[in-house]
């Protein structure tokens, strides 16, 4: 049997709530969320530049959950421990803002 669900239409803000909500999620959200962002930037930013090869990274997105963050990236030579990474995605979302 099927059913009819109609359309929703959200609110504008409404659309954004589930942001603020999953931060209190897990303990390590935010951590989870800044790693993956600040990994994410630097993996992109060096196929960009050809200092990353495909094959690198298909063997470290391969490898995931089996090993330490930490340890991962350091397979495609990001060290995670440093501010770099923190600060290219801190400048990212500065520069997305003043888009809006």
């Amino acid at each position: 049997m099927e059913t009819f669900e109609p359309e929703i239409d959200w609110p504008e803000r409404a659309r954004r709530e589930w942001l603020a909500g999953s931060l209190t999620r897990q303990p390590y959200h935010s951590y989870q969320y800044v790693l993956g962002v600040g990994g994410a930037l630097a993996v992109r930013d060096r196929l960009d530049a050809g200092t990353l090869d495909p094959e690198t990274y298909r063997s470290f997105l391969g490898s995931t959950g089996r090993l330490p963050s930490t340890e991962l990236f350091e397979q495609i030579g990001l060290d995670i421990e440093r501010t770099e990474p923190y600060e290219r995605a801190s400048t990212a979302f500065e520069e997305s803002l003043d888009l809006l």
